[in-house]
């Protein structure tokens, strides 16, 4: 791998995860949503710094240039942040059809504890 594309891979992936560590300071992300974004750059850095070992893995697994391997093993972890993503978005629907149900109930009860209240005080 040429010196000044390790220099560049390994200086993209400190500044981004300053980002992602600035934005957990600031309270912008959650610290477990955060996680699958700090496993990119470190992957990326390891590849910068071994660059014999991507190469070995590639030939391992039956791909020919190390460059290839890198834009699977990226196509990868977007998938599996992707699947994390949507599995957060589920998760988080249902949760809203919850509140929205427990809310709904609770309106409907203040409804009726105002109906009762008005009907005694006109007795």
């Amino acid at each position: 791998m040429p010196v000044k594309l390790t220099i560049f891979l390994i200086f993209f992936c400190l500044i981004f995860m300053f980002f992602v560590y600035r934005l957990i300071l600031k309270g912008k992300i959650l610290i477990k949503y955060a996680l699958p974004w700090l496993g990119f750059p470190i992957v990326m850095l390891v590849a910068a710094l071994i660059p014999n070992f991507l190469q070995k893995v590639a030939n391992l697994i039956g791909i020919e240039v190390a460059s290839n391997f890198v834009f699977l093993l990226e196509f990868i972890i977007l998938l599996f942040i992707c699947f994390i993503l949507t599995s957060i978005v589920s998760h988080q629907k249902m949760e809203i059809v919850s509140l929205v149900q427990e809310l709904s109930i609770l309106k409907k009860r203040v409804g009726d504890l105002e109906n009762e209240k008005i009907k005694e005080s006109n007795k």
